[in-house]
């Protein structure tokens, strides 16, 4: 298999894995599961992923990367309004949380220290350097208000009862941020 052709089977590989891990969590998935899913028998499966710790670390950096980059592509987007640009990110952001990525991230910070802060790291980085280029000198640190609106978003996601209500509050949040930024008197 070519270096192209394996990188794909990765990508299938850790598709698969990531949808298993997430819908039933790290202790109620087998690496059956897995192969099934991904389109392999166990044996296959074996022979990428010697382990179901190594295919979970794997996952959890496949998962990092997915979430990364659904930011980074919504916060590029030209032509849209920060608002917009914030709202929709967190919005893509929200897609990849389910119910059992606490666990994951539980089990990935009990299996190697910083997994989840790598997370929650990268992404903050994110919103950061989006925040970074359209904030006023004058108003608190980028880095600040992104963990004020991702810690906002973490919490909302275990407050609301839909993604719509999710994203309506969040674009609220944001909104609450972007006004805060803007001086008294230059308000309408």
């Amino acid at each position: 298999m070519t270096a192209h052709g394996t990188q794909r089977r990765d990508l299938d590989i850790l598709s698969a894995s990531s949808d298993r891990f997430l819908r039933f969590g790290f202790r109620k998935t087998s690496m059956d599961d897995v192969a099934r899913a991904a389109g392999l028998s166990r044996q296959g499966l074996y022979l990428r992923f010697p382990t179901k710790e190594a295919l979970f670390d794997a996952t959890i950096d496949h998962l990092i990367d997915q979430a990364a980059e659904a930011v980074r592509r919504e916060l590029g987007r030209d032509g849209h309004a920060l608002e917009d640009r914030l709202t929709a990110a967190f919005a893509a952001l929200a897609d990849i949380h389910t119910d059992h990525l606490d666990e994951l991230l539980e089990v990935a910070a009990a299996r190697r220290e910083g997994a989840p802060p790598a997370l929650e790291q990268s992404i903050i980085a994110e919103f950061a350097t989006a925040l970074a280029e359209s904030l006023p000198e004058d108003v608190p640190a980028a880095d600040r208000s992104a963990r004020i609106l991702y810690a906002t978003s973490h919490g909302l996601k275990r407050l609301t009862s839909s993604p719509e209500e999710y994203v309506d509050l969040m674009r609220h949040a944001v909104h609450l941020m972007s006004d805060r930024r803007t001086p008294a008197g230059d308000r309408p």
